[in-house]
């Protein structure tokens, strides 16, 4: 799909904009090939391994996304140095639920507006069909493993070792789960 592929090739390079703008580091935004997660990796290994170490999240479940939306901030006010990039900021408003939201904002480097646009409605869609497709035990395992796949500093895990050890010990009937994603697949 022409949707997944802006996604997931991460050609659009963002800043993590966080509180008065402190830190420049620019980051890769893109999803799992799944999708699971959506997530920023930091360009410079230094701040990656930094902010690794510091256990601070670089992803969202994409099931946890309830918007996605382009331009101005609507959570605070941008100072009057800030008002040239309203127009590039991209805010994810994540949550485990709609009375605890989160706003994630970044801010697209590219002059592209409607490269931004693209990638914020391409998001939006896959977020909606992520959600509201049922999923069995074997989606939600690796959905928890996604992270250390995709958004650590270094692979913790592959996950044909994980899926075998769950099978060999009889907590995930492999046969069952590749049945229903494959129904899952073909009913899209």
């Amino acid at each position: 799909m022409a949707t997944d592929s802006i996604l997931k090739d991460g050609k659009l390079t963002f800043l993590k904009y966080e509180e008065n703008f402190t830190s420049r580091n620019s980051v890769r935004l893109q999803i799992d090939p799944t999708p699971y997660i959506l997530y920023w990796r930091y360009k410079d290994p230094k701040v990656f391994n930094t902010k690794e170490l510091a256990h601070e999240k670089n992803y969202i479940y994409l099931e946890r996304i309830y918007d996605v939306r382009v331009g101005k901030p609507t959570d605070f006010d941008l100072g009057s140095h800030e008002k040239s990039i309203e127009r590039n900021f991209l805010t994810v408003v994540s949550g485990t639920s709609i009375t605890n939201l989160k706003f994630t904002h970044f801010v697209c480097l590219d002059k592209d507006e409607k490269k931004l646009k693209d990638f914020g409605s391409a998001l939006f869609i896959t977020v909606q069909r992520v959600r509201r497709e049922e999923h069995g035990l074997l989606y939600h395992f690796r959905k928890k493993l996604a992270p250390k796949m995709y958004a650590a500093f270094t692979q913790r895990c592959l996950e044909e070792e994980l899926v075998y050890f769950c099978v060999l010990w009889g907590t995930v009937d492999l046969s069952r789960e590749m049945r229903q994603g494959n129904n899952n697949a073909s009913s899209h």
